[in-house]
């Protein structure tokens, strides 16, 4: 996905596949839909947009950046976004171990 115009980041990444974005402001949290999610959904469904270890991986220009969306929201200016890309099957997420297991967003900037 290439970013044009977007003002915020979480703008930004619920335009991608398989994302869901919850909240506003401090309280954004952000959700990749992989087999882990639908696993713990079905287990825990009012608990799991509650659970912040259920966010995914970001990367900037594809290096571990942060596991909390609030590090990218205040970190990044949309406006240097170059593209977003989800990782979410698992031969995708399988180089990033447990830290990717909740999905990986790579975000790369201009």
């Amino acid at each position: 996905m290439e970013s044009k115009y977007e003002t915020s980041m979480a703008q930004i990444i619920q335009q991608l596949s398989g994302v869901v974005v919850q909240g506003s402001g401090n309280n954004t949290q952000v959700i990749v839909m992989t087999g882990s999610f639908f696993t713990h959904a079905v287990e825990e469904p009012d608990n799991y947009f509650n659970n912040q270890s259920s966010e995914p991986l970001f990367l900037l220009n594809g290096v571990p950046y942060s596991e909390d969306f609030q590090s990218v929201q205040n970190g990044i200016n949309p406006q240097d976004v170059k593209s977003v890309e989800v990782y979410k099957k698992p031969h995708e997420l399988a180089r990033y171990g447990l830290r990717g297991s909740n999905g990986v967003i790579n975000i790369k900037l201009k």
